[in-house]
């Protein structure tokens, strides 16, 4: 049997890319001829995401999101300045100006923890899964502590010799404390796993702290519902838009300042604004969402929670202008998915200036665009991208990402 299963601890709502990663993951291994099985967080409602011929076992009872994603996300934003002494951490020092941070010094010991103690659940729930001779296995959203927890279940043989397939999409470790951990555990693990990164920078930079090779993959998108979104009927208002969870690192707390500012300076404007924010959202998340709520009116409408595919692809064909008001340290390396989706769309987008992964994509694309620095001012760099996106033809088919042409896919791989 040619099986790929997709193992995901955090897959249970629309949050993030994960189910992005496998229904798209699911779609193409299936029109490969693949049977297509997926192992996911017990609260994921299979029957609303997936067809009855994708096998979906709700199975696990914890993943990343369970107690301490708030806890991550303080971690990879720390920005204070930490000594670091030794070979291993020159290379830590080197990777934290990379990434433009650096973390506490019990950070990393924390997550590494965590990501045991849940990798025992996972491991233990795997051993007691059928398999077959011929199955792939694939984790689409491994953070390095998980990777480091799985590569030791491998390297010491409990778990069976099939294909083993691991992306991590997320920062790498920048203290000596997980860059030795994770390059152990990779030496060891030799090359029982395959390693895939999803842009080239994050890539090199596990590459230079493993010592292993790191494959780029695809971005998945779901083009046929960008497509079918492009053809309805647009807006008479120029639309700006801001998608996705509402976090500090994704500007978030400068969204309400620039609504009312661009509003004062032109009225023929429409907002569209996503309101999700994350677990345990800090003081300053909290009191941004009440001055966004306090700005609800036929002018800006806020869009409630998560949103599956297709409905974000229709409320970014309402808006010409995408705002990724991003804080370029956090994705100097990493990849956004709402960047992706803005490029095939043909929105003119709001980015963030300087050496990012966004900045490095539109300038590599030729797309329209209007960066922004730390310091400057949102609303001037959005009335600039307005008048840009008036003087440009209507968008009704998706573009090529030229980044994204060739890259392979490890739902594809063997």
């Amino acid at each position: 049997m040619n099986r790929i299963t997709i193992v995901d601890q955090t897959l249970r709502n629309f949050e993030g890319h994960n189910l992005d990663y496998a229904l798209v993951a699911a779609e193409e291994a299936t029109k490969s001829g693949k049977q297509v099985r997926i192992l996911s967080h017990i609260q994921f409602d299979k029957a609303t995401h997936f067809p009855a011929e994708i096998e979906v076992r709700p199975i696990f009872p914890q993943g990343l999101k369970d107690g301490f994603q708030a806890e991550y996300g303080a971690a990879r934003l720390w920005l204070s300045r930490h000594e670091l002494f030794g070979p291993a951490s020159r290379l830590a020092g080197r990777l934290a100006r990379k990434v433009g941070l650096t973390r506490k010094p019990n950070d990393e010991q924390l997550l590494l923890a965590r990501a045991a103690a849940e990798w025992r659940i996972t491991a233990k729930v795997l051993r007691q899964i059928e398999w077959t001779s011929e199955e792939t296995v694939f984790f689409p959203n491994l953070t390095w502590a998980q990777a480091v927890a799985f590569a030791r279940e491998k390297s010491e043989s409990r778990l069976p010799p099939l294909r083993w397939h691991g992306l991590l999409r997320f920062d790498p470790p920048v203290l000596t404390t997980g860059i030795e951990a994770m390059r152990t555990a990779f030496l060891n693990c030799g090359d029982a796993v395959e390693w895939w990164s999803d842009t080239e920078a994050l890539g090199n930079a596990y590459s230079e702290i493993t010592q292993r090779p790191f494959s780029v993959a695809k971005i998945p998108v779901h083009e046929a519902e960008i497509r079918a979104a492009l053809n309805t009927q647009p807006p008479q208002r120029v639309g700006v838009g801001y998608f996705g969870e509402s976090r500090l690192e994704k500007g978030f707390t400068h969204i309400p300042s620039t609504v009312a500012k661009v509003l004062r300076r032109d009225q023929a404007v429409e907002f569209n604004i996503q309101l999700m924010l994350p677990p345990g959202a800090s003081d300053d998340l909290l009191a941004t969402e009440s001055e966004l709520r306090a700005l609800s009116s036929p002018s800006v409408n806020i869009i409630e929670g998560p949103l599956d595919s297709a409905d974000l692809a229709r409320a970014m064909a309402k808006s010409q202008v995408c705002l990724l008001p991003y804080n370029a340290s956090a994705y100097r390396l990493r990849s956004s998915g709402l960047l992706v989706n803005a490029i095939l769309m043909d929105r003119v987008i709001v980015a963030p200036s300087g050496e990012n992964w966004l900045h490095y994509e539109l300038q590599l694309q030729g797309a329209d665009f209007v960066t922004i620095d730390d310091d400057a001012d949102l609303a001037d760099a959005v009335v600039e991208a307005i008048a840009l996106a008036r003087s440009r033809p209507r968008a009704r088919q998706p573009v090529v990402m030229k980044s994204q042409v060739g890259r392979r896919a490890p739902w594809l791989a063997h």
